[in-house]
């Protein structure tokens, strides 16, 4: 039952940040001169949006329900939970934002869900907590470095904003692999005693894989925040679902967790939804 009130927080609470941000960021427009005056506007019209503001508080909530989840359960279980998102990214941006999401779209995003919905359906292991208390070899170390940056000549050859999404993506699953190590190495939070709680915190903020995962996700953030301002939302969302893709194979063959038919197939559903979005 706990496991499943974290994820609902995680997934209601994401999408209402992509719809809040989406929306801030319409009003706030795209950055279309890169000179130093031209930035520093953008940002100060970005840090004083409170459209803004209430999204990162909504974001940053589903990332503390992400972080606790990723405690106790397998990568490859909590990303599949997480897929309803997509569908009601496109709800909601029909609904409050005015997007025109079109029959194609739609499939695409069912299809994507479904898919990630598939892999999800295999069986639950509960992750070993020692497996992750020893310090990470050299040549761990190395393959997760550079299980991330094989891919990135493939983003030169991209448009504007498939290059974004790319972005957005690769820096999610960096930051999904990072954070799913660093947190079983430290573990859940046991009690709500203050003690604990700042025991916890001190934890998190001195794990340098934690650290480095928060660092990709946020460079993550702040490309979502530059995509949403000329892209639509329930377009956005859906393609960066590429990035899973990655996550599942950095789950594979970093974390060593089992892969089973359903998680190929539904992998199989993803690439033929993010197909259909490049054709919308």
């Amino acid at each position: 039952m706990r496991n499943f009130f974290v994820i609902s927080i995680l997934v209601v609470f994401q999408v209402l940040g992509d719809i809040c941000l989406s929306q801030g960021m319409r009003h706030i427009g795209e950055l279309t001169t890169f000179t130093a005056p031209a930035i520093f506007a953008w940002i100060i019209q970005i840090f004083f949006s409170p459209t803004v503001w209430v999204a990162v508080i909504f974001l940053l909530t589903s990332m503390l329900a992400y972080m606790s989840a990723l405690a106790r359960l397998d990568l490859s279980y909590v990303l599949p939970i997480t897929a309803s998102n997509y569908v009601l990214n496109a709800l909601f941006a029909w609904l409050f934002l005015g997007e025109q999401v079109s029959s194609l779209r739609w499939i695409a995003t069912a299809i994507v869900s479904i898919g990630i919905i598939l892999v999800g359906l295999s069986e639950k292991k509960p992750p070993n907590p020692e497996k992750y208390q020893q310090p990470i070899p050299k040549r761990e170390k190395e393959k997760i470095s550079n299980f991330y940056w094989f891919s990135l000549p493939l983003t030169l050859y991209a448009s504007k904003t498939w290059l974004a999404i790319f972005a957005i993506a690769f820096g999610d699953s960096a930051g999904d692999i990072f954070l799913s190590v660093g947190m079983k190495q430290i573990g859940d939070l046991k009690s709500a005693k203050i003690r604990d709680i700042i025991l916890f915190v001190r934890k998190i903020f001195t794990n340098y894989l934690i650290m480095t995962g928060i660092l990709c996700m946020t460079i993550s953030f702040v490309m979502f925040l530059s995509v949403l301002s000329w892209a639509d939302i329930s377009f956005v969302r859906p393609a960066s679902s590429i990035g899973y893709l990655v996550s599942l194979l950095g789950a594979r063959f970093i974390l060593n967790e089992r892969i089973t038919q359903n998680r190929l197939f539904g992998t199989t559903l993803i690439c033929t939804g993010v197909a259909f979005l490049s054709m919308t």
